[in-house]
């Protein structure tokens, strides 16, 4: 399926750290295919994902229902933080086993969250 090799594809390259040509673009990105690109690119490169990448991600979609981050071990409170700002009560999955995520950035996410 060409959706799939195009998630495929733009893992890799978030994998390696090119956003560029996807930001230039200046077009919008469903959240569900940065959803499913993140999720590529932290099984493909875990160590290269960065809170810089999510950022940056986010700033793309404006939001996003999942976050899996799993095994990303550049991963912080700074993501969270990114992302209880612009997802807030949008986001409802989490996987953050294996990142550096501490206490305060759960717990900045947990306030953003739904009751």
């Amino acid at each position: 399926e060409l959706m799939e090799l195009c998630v495929q594809e733009l893992g890799k390259s978030v994998a390696l750290g090119n956003l560029q040509a996807l930001e230039e673009a200046r077009v919008y990105v469903p959240a569900e295919l940065i959803e499913r690109v993140l999720a590529v690119a932290s099984q493909l490169s875990p160590r290269t994902v960065s809170d810089e990448t999510v950022e940056r991600l986010l700033v793309l979609t404006g939001g996003l229902t999942e976050l899996s981050l799993a095994g990303c071990t550049g991963i912080t409170d700074r993501s969270l933080r990114a992302a209880a700002t612009v997802c807030g009560p949008m986001l409802r999955r989490v996987d953050l086993r294996g990142t550096s995520v501490g206490e305060q950035g759960v717990i900045m996410l947990c306030k953003r969250a739904p009751a």
